[in-house]
């Protein structure tokens, strides 16, 4: 018999920051993750000079700046094999496996004044061969569902610059995540898969968090931290609550020396020059397990980390980013499968 995985969990995600005061605060806003169980993709979008992909920084939007953005990430996981399934299913554990999951998003946001961004987010969401070991009277077997796929919940998100200093910001994030994607996604039999499968959760989720950047001799430190209250959804289903956590480290390899259109805003470069930085992050995420009709899933939830390398290249008004992602910490509860690595890429402007 094949060893068992203790337990492989999935991942979270994001970006921020690219090379303007209003690609710099595309939203940490947009960023804000929903509390999805396992097999979701994380969330958030930035841009920024010498700033962070995945951490929220604190930079907000200039007073009447538009930003958008459009990105696709993309999770491998360590998957149980079908004789795994069955050997759990034959010990009472109905564990499930996905052999991956793809989100595309689109990004916008707005500076409400110099210190007020206002931010809106929708993925749509592909998760391939989700299978199932579960038993049949007495013969365990391991239940092909095949792909789920469609739009997922709208995020809505607000931040705000409470603490402003030309090398030194610090900001609060606020929003909320609307119950607007799809949840009735069924396999090929026409049964409907359990909501942690589904594109969407079904459920209103509250998002409170705060974030800093500061500007250092070797280019930028950032760092964030963001909760998310999950709430009661589709299929009596709350997915658990969230823990976000973030930091990183950016510096500049190529193009014009940064400087500064006013004090405050965040130093970026001359537009006609392309420019290049390298992105070196660790994200986190806590996640409790999930209740289904009052009942605590025992396999759900857990702590995951990645080590996150990543670059960024763009001018003024844009900017395209890339970021892969390895596990460090999988510390997950009960049976779960494993994330193998993460790839995001993403391109953002400024108008």
């Amino acid at each position: 018999m094949p060893r068992l995985a203790k337990s492989r969990l999935s991942p979270a995600i994001t970006i921020r920051r690219s090379l303007t005061p209003a690609l710099c605060a595309l939203l940490a806003l947009i960023a804000a993750p929903r509390p999805a169980r396992a097999d979701h993709p994380a969330v958030g979008f930035g841009s920024g000079i010498a700033g962070p992909i995945i951490t929220i920084p604190a930079y907000t939007l200039p007073a009447g700046k538009w930003a958008a953005s459009a990105r696709v990430e993309h999770i491998s996981f360590r998957t149980f094999s079908d004789s795994e399934l069955v050997a759990l299913a034959e010990k009472g554990t109905e564990a499930h496996s996905t052999r991956n999951v793809t989100g595309p998003s689109l990004s916008v946001a707005y500076g409400v004044n110099r210190s007020f961004t206002l931010a809106a987010r929708l993925p749509y969401v592909v998760r391939q061969d989700i299978r199932e070991g579960h038993l049949e009277g007495t013969t365990a077997v391991a239940h092909h569902h095949g792909d789920s796929r469609g739009w997922g919940d709208v995020t809505l998100t607000g931040q705000f610059l409470v603490f402003d200093r030309e090398r030194l910001k610090v900001a609060a994030l606020t929003g909320v995540k609307s119950p607007t994607g799809r949840t009735g996604v069924t396999d090929s039999e026409g049964e409907r898969l359990e909501t942690e499968h589904q594109p969407g959760s079904g459920s209103f989720d509250f998002l409170e968090g705060v974030s800093g950047s500061a500007r250092v001799p070797f280019g930028s430190l950032d760092a964030n931290l963001l909760w998310v209250l999950a709430t009661h959804g589709a299929q009596e289903t709350t997915l658990g609550n969230l823990v976000n956590y973030n930091v990183a480290v950016s510096t500049k390899v190529s193009g014009a020396h940064e400087h500064h259109h006013a004090p405050g805003t965040p130093p970026h470069h001359d537009p006609t020059v392309v420019g290049a930085d390298l992105i070196h992050e660790l994200n986190g995420e806590s996640r409790a397990r999930e209740r289904i009709g009052g009942i605590t899933n025992p396999n759900s939830g857990g702590n995951l980390v990645y080590l996150s390398p990543g670059a960024r290249f763009g001018h003024e008004s844009w900017s395209f980013t890339l970021s892969a992602g390895f596990p460090i910490v999988q510390d997950v509860n009960g049976t779960q499968h494993e994330t193998d690595w993460r790839l995001l890429g993403g391109f953002g402007m400024s108008f």
